[in-house]
C-alpha cells in the first residue's frame, strides 16, 4: 500500500506540477537568499557571495530537477514534454500534418469498416445465453458427417426430446413452410410464420420483451403466437394492448402471447412471428412426414461427439417404427456448432472472400504507411540540423527516436480519429445497401469495443511502421557532418537516396500485388456475369402475389383469379408474354419422391 500511495502522490504532483513548482522555486530562492546574506556578512563581494551560495545548493537547475525527479514520475513527465514538443512541430507544418492524417485516415478507416463486417459475420458470438453450447442437429450420410444434408423428422425430434440425456433442452423449428396470410384490421398481408416447439425460446435463453414466450400450458389451447419486435412495430403500428388479443392467421384465430426484444432474430430472417407446434398440429398428426430443424443446448461438459453417439443410438431404436411406404435416406444425426452453421448460412462461401478483402485493405494501409514514411524521410533531411543540435546538447539516440515516434503516434492518432468517422459512414452505407443477408441472426455491423481495439492496434502498428525508419535515420547522424552544409549534402545524396529507393521499391511491389488481385477479381466477375443461366433475363419482370386463404378457399377460385390476372396483364401494351410459376427462379426447395424407388434402409 505504501508504494501505491507513493506513486499516487507522484501522479497528483504531476497534475499540479505548476503550482508545486512555484512553491518549490520560492522556497529555493528563500534558501539562496539566506546563504547569500551569510556570505555577505563574512566579507564576500555580492557576485562571489551568490556564486558560493549556488555552489552550496548544488546548482539551481540541478536542485529543481532533483526535486521533480523525487516528487513526480520522470519517465511520464518526459513523455508529456515530447508530446508537447511534437504538437508544436506539427503545428508549424500544418500542410504536411493534414496530408499525412488524410492518407492514414483512408487506410485505417477502410480497415476499421472491413473488420466491422468480418467481426459481425465471422467472429462475433451469437447473442444468446452461453451460445457456445448451442448446437443444431442435421441428418447426414455416413461419408459426410461434417456437414448437414437433410432435415429431421418430427418423430425423431420427439424421441430425442424424451430420451436424450446430453441436452439441457431440445427444440424444433420448421423451415419447410411457405408464407402465411395474416388478417389484421380488415387487411390481409403476406408474412413469414415459423412453427416452433414449446422450448424454443427457453432453449435460446431469450425472454419476451412484452408478455411471455411459449409454455407447456399453451399446448392444449389452440393457436398461440409470439411476434417479432420489428413486425409488431413496423407492420402493426406497435399497439400496446396487442398481447392477449387474437389475430387471424391462415383462417385460424391465433392468440398473441408475447413480443420479442428489438435485437432478437433467428434464422431465417426476417421472421414475422413464431407459432407453437401444438398437440393437434400436422406435426403431431403425421410426425414421420413432418420435417423440422432441431436445435439444442448441450449440458456442461458434454461434447458434440458424445451427443452424436447418443442420438444415433436412439435413432436406431426408433427407425424401424417408420411407415414402410415412406422413403427415408440412410443417414445418421450430426451435431454441429450453431455459431459455425449460422455463419455458413449467412456468409455462405464468403468467408474466403471476406478474409481476402480484409487482407487487401491491410495492404492499402501498408502502402499508406510507406507513403508517409517516404514523406517523413524527405522532411527529416530538413530537420537534420535540429536533430544534430539536440544531440550536441545531450539528447541521446533513444531520446531522439522516442521523440520522432511520439510525433508519428500523434499523426497516427489523428488518422485513426478521422478513420473511425470514415468507417462509421461506410458502415451506414453498407447497412442501407446490403444486397444480400450476410449477417448471422442478431448480429449487426457496428463499431464496438472489439473493432475499436483493432483500430487502436492498427494505430500503434502504423505509427511504428512509418515512424521507425525516419527515427533510426535521424538517430544515426554524424554531428560534424550534419552541422556543416557539405555534410548535409553528403547525407542527402547517399543515405537518403538509398533508403528512399528501398521504400519506393517496397511500395511498388505491394501496389502490384493489389493490382493483380483486383484484376483477377474483375476477371472472375466478368466470367460470372457472362455465364448463361439457361433463359433470357433481359426485359423480364417478376412479381409475387399471395391470395387470402379465407377468401379463396376453393382451388377453382384460385385458378379463375390467376386466369383473369394473366389475361389482364397480357392485354397491357408492349407485354409480349405472361407466365405463372409457384416459386421464383432458382429459389426454394421441396421433397421429391421418385415412383418405384426408395432409399436403402
Amino acid at each position: 500500500m505504501g508504494a501505491v500511495k507513493l506513486w499516487w502522490n507522484r501522479l497528483c504532483n504531476m497534475i499540479a506540477s505548476e503550482s508545486a513548482g512555484k512553491t518549490f522555486d520560492a522556497e529555493l530562492e528563500s534558501h539562496l537568499s539566506m546563504h547569500i546574506e551569510d556570505n555577505l556578512r563574512s566579507g564576500m563581494s555580492p557576485e562571489e557571495a551568490r556564486r558560493q551560495a549556488v555552489l552550496k545548493l548544488g546548482g539551481l537547475e540541478q536542485a529543481k530537477q532533483a526535486y521533480r525527479d523525487q516528487m513526480t514520475i520522470p519517465s511520464i513527465e518526459s513523455l508529456i514534454q515530447d508530446v508537447r514538443f511534437g504538437l508544436r512541430v506539427l503545428g508549424r507544418r500544418r500542410g504536411s500534418f493534414i496530408f499525412i492524417v488524410l492518407v492514414l485516415a483512408l487506410g485505417i478507416g477502410a480497415n476499421t469498416a472491413m473488420f466491422s463486417i468480418v467481426d459481425a459475420v465471422l467472429l462475433r458470438r451469437l447473442p444468446y445465453r452461453n451460445s457456445d453450447r448451442l448446437v443444431v442437429v442435421w441428418q447426414s450420410s455416413k461419408e459426410h458427417r461434417s456437414t448437414g444434408e437433410w432435415f429431421n423428422t418430427y418423430s425423431e425430434f420427439e424421441d430425442w426430446e424424451r430420451n436424450s440425456r446430453s441436452f439441457e433442452k431440445l427444440a424444433a423449428l420448421s423451415w419447410a413452410v411457405g408464407d402465411s396470410t395474416l388478417g389484421w384490421h380488415g387487411k390481409a398481408r403476406n408474412v413469414l410464420a415459423i412453427p416452433a416447439s414449446v422450448d424454443f425460446f427457453s432453449m435460446l435463453g431469450v425472454p419476451a420483451a412484452i408478455g411471455r414466450t411459449f409454455e407447456q400450458q399453451d399446448l392444449n389451447e389452440g393457436c398461440t403466437t409470439v411476434l417479432s419486435h420489428a413486425f409488431w412495430q413496423n407492420e402493426l403500428g406497435a399497439p400496446a394492448d396487442l398481447v392477449g388479443q387474437s389475430i387471424t392467421l391462415d383462417q385460424h384465430e391465433c392468440r398473441v402471447i408475447g413480443i420479442m426484444p428489438k435485437d432478437f432474430s433467428f434464422y431465417p430472417a426476417p421472421t414475422a412471428l413464431w407459432t407453437l407446434i401444438t398437440l393437434d398440429s400436422k406435426f403431431a398428426r403425421d410426425p414421420w412426414r413432418s420435417v423440422t430443424g432441431v436445435f439444442g443446448r448441450l449440458k456442461p461438459a458434454i461434447s458434440r461427439t458424445s451427443a452424436e453417439v447418443e442420438l444415433e443410438t436412439l435413432e436406431r431404436n426408433i427407425f424401424p417404427e417408420a411407415p414402410v411406404d415412406l422413403a427415408l435416406p440412410q443417414a445418421v444425426p450430426v451435431v454441429l456448432d450453431l455459431q459455425s452453421e449460422f455463419t455458413w448460412l449467412a456468409g455462405r462461401n464468403l468467408r474466403t472472400a471476406l478474409i481476402a478483402l480484409l487482407a487487401a485493405v491491410l495492404f492499402v494501409l501498408l502502402i499508406a504507411c510507406i507513403n508517409v514514411a517516404n514523406f517523413l524521410l524527405a522532411q527529416g533531411a530538413d530537420r537534420q540540423k535540429e536533430f544534430a543540435i539536440r544531440a550536441s546538447l545531450g539528447a541521446g539516440r533513444v531520446r531522439l527516436i522516442r521523440q520522432l515516434l511520439v510525433e508519428s503516434m500523434l499523426l497516427s492518432f489523428g488518422g485513426a480519429l478521422l478513420g473511425v468517422l470514415i468507417a462509421w459512414g461506410a458502415i451506414h452505407v453498407f447497412s442501407a445497401t446490403n444486397p444480400i443477408d450476410l449477417l448471422p441472426p442478431g448480429n449487426t455491423v457496428e463499431i464496438n469495443w472489439q473493432v475499436l481495439a483493432f483500430t487502436a492496434f492498427l494505430t500503434i502498428v502504423s505509427a511504428v511502421l512509418f515512424g521507425m525508419i525516419p527515427a533510426r535515420k535521424a538517430s544515426r547522424l554524424d554531428l560534424n557532418e550534419a552541422l556543416q552544409e557539405a555534410g548535409e549534402s553528403f547525407s542527402q545524396g547517399q543515405t537518403a537516396r538509398r533508403t528512399g529507393f528501398f521504400v519506393i521499391a517496397g511500395e511498388t511491389g505491394l501496389s502490384l500485388i493489389l493490382l493483380i488481385g483486383a484484376g483477377l477479381l474483375i476477371q472472375s466477375l466478368a466470367k460470372l456475369t457472362a455465364t448463361p443461366l439457361g433463359f433470357r433475363t433481359d426485359h423480364l419482370l417478376s412479381g409475387s402475389i399471395h391470395l387470402p386463404q379465407k377468401k379463396y378457399t376453393d382451388p377453382d377460385q384460385k385458378v379463375q383469379f390467376f386466369d383473369r390476372l394473366t389475361a389482364q396483364v397480357t392485354s397491357i401494351p408492349r407485354v409480349k408474354g405472361v407466365a405463372l410459376i409457384s416459386s421464383v427462379y432458382l429459389r426454394g426447395d421441396s421433397v421429391l419422391a421418385i415412383k418405384g424407388w426408395t432409399f436403402p434402409r
